[in-house]
């Protein structure tokens, strides 16, 4: 297997795949992810880390989801014979696939428990969360609510209290997304360093609802 025509061949099929979303899942953010990923990788030094696996995964983990691609099986019949063109080994090629279909949020809502996945994993899927987070979080929140039609906001439409694998894509308002998933992502991370990035990048999301509701709620203050 040659590491780099592999690259190259998942580069060309990722961008077949999302060139044109308009969901905020785009290619910004799979080379955002990448960057986040190889990041928290150089923080892990109590475990050796498969940077291939890292890499390909967060290129490959949107190509999955199904909330954009429609028939995920034939998805993944393409990158099996895209995988076995390049030589990749059967045993490699299970391995970056479990990566690719354990690393979702809807995954870990139904398997709430990540002790069992590998440290490639994790990395993919802290990466994963941390773009949701700080400024750039925001950006796609609005962003992904507006291509799914939601509200902006509404002060009588209250966060739901409890989020399950089914009812978690369920229109709700962008701004009770922030509560139901955004604001609890940093305890869910798996790395120290995706952690402490989260958290920071929490700090930031609340300053900015803090802004947002005087902002909103200006024209019935009293004069």
């Amino acid at each position: 297997m040659d590491k780099i025509d592999v690259y190259e061949a998942v580069q060309q099929f990722v961008v077949m795949q999302l060139e044109d979303d308009a969901t905020g899942h785009g290619l910004d953010h799979i080379k955002r992810m990448v960057a986040l990923a190889q990041h928290l990788a150089s923080f892990e030094t109590t475990a050796v880390v498969n940077m291939t696996r890292v890499e390909l995964g967060a290129w490959l983990h949107e190509t999955f989801d199904s909330k954009l691609v429609r028939d995920v099986d034939e998805r993944e019949r393409q990158l099996r014979a895209l995988l076995n063109a390049h030589h990749m080994p059967e045993s490699e090629q299970v391995a970056l696939l479990t990566l690719i279909k354990t690393v979702s949020y809807q995954r870990t809502l139904s398997h709430p428990s990540v002790l069992e996945d590998s440290i490639e994993a994790k990395i993919v899927r802290d990466a994963d969360f941390l773009d949701a987070l700080g400024a750039i979080g925001i950006a796609r929140a609005f962003y992904y609510g507006g291509a799914k039609g939601d509200q902006i906001y509404h002060p009588d439409v209250l966060p739901r209290e409890v989020l399950t694998a089914d009812n978690y894509r369920l229109s709700n308002t962008v701004v009770n997304h922030f509560y139901e998933k955004l604001f609890l992502l940093p305890d869910l991370m798996s790395t120290t360093q995706g952690k402490k990035i989260a958290h920071e990048r929490v700090a930031v999301m609340k300053e900015f609802l803090n802004s947002f509701y005087k902002e909103w709620h200006f024209a019935l203050e009293d004069k």
